[in-house]
Order: C-alpha cells, then sequence, then structure tokens
C-alpha cells in the first residue's frame, strides 16, 4: 500500500496496526449508466454490516465511490473496477495480502464464510 497517496485515517490506522481487513466500496447514488442499478450494492452493504463484529479481529470499512475524498486512492491501489466490491485483505509478513476480490452480487452466505476463513488465519 502506498501510504503516501491519500487513503481515509481509519483504513491507514488498521492498516499500521496488521489488522484483517475486510473493504467494501458501493455506489451510493443514482447513476443512469451503472448496468445492474445499485439495489446489488444496497443488498451486499447489509449483508456485509450484519456480519459485521461477528468475526474477531476484522476491521470493516465501506467507502462510496461517488465520493473521492472519502476514499482518496485507495480504490485505484486496490484494483476496484466496478461496485459493489469486497476486498478482504491479511497481514503477512509485514505486508499485506489481498486474500479475496468479490466483485458484483456475493451472496450473505458466501461473505460469512470468506469473513470466518480470514478471521481464522495467522499472519
Amino acid at each position: 500500500m502506498n501510504e503516501s497517496q491519500p487513503v481515509p485515517r481509519d483504513f491507514a490506522s488498521a492498516y499500521r496496526r496488521g489488522q484483517p481487513m475486510a473493504v467494501l466500496f458501493y455506489e451510493g447514488a443514482q447513476n443512469p449508466f451503472y448496468p445492474q442499478g445499485i439495489e446489488v450494492d444496497s443488498r451486499v452493504r447489509s449483508y456485509l454490516e450484519s456480519l459485521e463484529g461477528r468475526y474477531r479481529g476484522i476491521a470493516y470499512f465501506s467507502y462510496d465511490v461517488n465520493d473521492p475524498e472519502h476514499y482518496g486512492s485507495l480504490a485505484a491501489q486496490l484494483g476496484v473496477g466496478y461496485t459493489p466490491c469486497v476486498i478482504l485483505l491479511s497481514p503477512s509478513g509485514g505486508h499485506y495480502v489481498v486474500r479475496e476480490v468479490y466483485s458484483g452480487y456475493v451472496p450473505r452466505t458466501l461473505l460469512a464464510q470468506a469473513l470466518y476463513d480470514l478471521s481464522s488465519q495467522r499472519a
């Protein structure tokens, strides 16, 4: 992660602590050029919010892609293409490894399993 680029403070703090992270990028406003509509984004966001805190040690972040000041260059650094996009990051040897990337709709049960697996991994 290039910390000289602007990233949200809460994300940077968790990054420095070496916490596993679940990061969601979503579309929060209507967009006529958005092929699937924001219902999918809302659904995945609610799934992740319902699972937040259920798995020990994971830091959770949600960023609206329409608010560039909110997430800075983080989406670009993580290679976000379209929303919703859930990225699971795990510390490994003093760095972070991207463990999973889910773009588009992802069922709640799959997110739950992925978060369980992330919480069970050791650095």
